[in-house]
């Protein structure tokens, strides 16, 4: 936007100060920013190297594994900000029996005819 318009209009139609927007622009990131970017390296590295299954309460664990301080919703609003999913597990199916052909049932169990008593 700055190479359509001179910075001194667009600091004029926003209200701010010509020297507050460049003060703004050399300032040093925080020290919450740089914790929040090492935490979210972190997560990452853990994410991959956990097969992307694990959900925030896992990776909130592992993290205190790790010796860094950390809440389960903190870490679930950076896996959001990265786009992190966890896998999700197929549901269960049995695949105990194939009743897909054409044999006739086999006898009931213990004698029982199905009846009921």
């Amino acid at each position: 936007m700055a190479q359509a318009y001179p910075i001194k209009d667009l600091c004029q139609v926003l209200g701010v100060a010509r020297s507050s927007y460049y003060a703004w622009r050399t300032r040093p990131q925080s020290s919450r920013a740089v914790a929040n970017a090492v935490l979210r390296e972190k997560i990452t590295r853990l994410f991959i190297a956990n097969r992307q299954v694990y959900g925030s309460p896992r990776l909130c664990a592992c993290l205190r594994q790790a010796g860094i301080a950390c809440s389960r919703n903190r870490v679930a609003r950076h896996m959001r900000a990265l786009q992190l999913k966890a896998r999700q597990k197929r549901a269960f199916r049995p695949k105990t029996t194939d009743a897909r052909h054409d044999q006739p049932p086999g006898p009931a169990p213990l004698g029982q005819s199905g009846l009921g008593r």
